[in-house]
């Protein structure tokens, strides 16, 4: 028994380190503020998902000039658990014309389930600059 749950806490461990590894850009969680510019033009929300029971994340508004890079899923140690996802975007130059704040917004819920409202909303409030 020590040996498993040993396991399962070094497996995930792991997981967690491959995603952390893997960030090239600002790493942000819900309803929070991102601070872009072009130097620094993309950045990434890392949210959790529950896949297995139906639950998907979708962007539901987004400024134009946004642009979704794409996506990481980090599966569960636990069948069925929830998974850690990390969606990267990037601002086009469009972005930084001129100094402006747009939101961006995903969504949790099950796709069939139509005028349901979501189970979680991810509210991202971005900010461009110029220099």
């Amino acid at each position: 028994m020590k040996y498993k749950l040993f396991f399962s806490l070094l497996a995930s461990g792991f997981v967690m380190g491959c995603l952390l590894v893997s960030q090239t850009s600002t790493a942000v969680t819900c309803n929070a503020q991102v601070e872009l510019y072009a130097k620094h033009p993309s950045f990434m929300v890392n949210v959790e998902g529950l896949p297995s029971a139906g639950y998907l994340w979708r962007v539901t508004n987004q400024p134009q000039w946004l642009h979704l890079e794409h996506t990481e899923t980090i599966p569960s140690v636990l069948i069925g658990g929830p998974t850690q996802e990390a969606w990267t975007f990037h601002a086009s130059d469009e972005a930084f014309l001129s100094a402006q704040t747009a939101t961006l917004d995903l969504t949790f819920a099950r796709p069939w389930e139509k005028g349901e409202p979501a189970a979680k909303i991810c509210r991202i409030i971005l900010v461009t600059h110029t220099e």
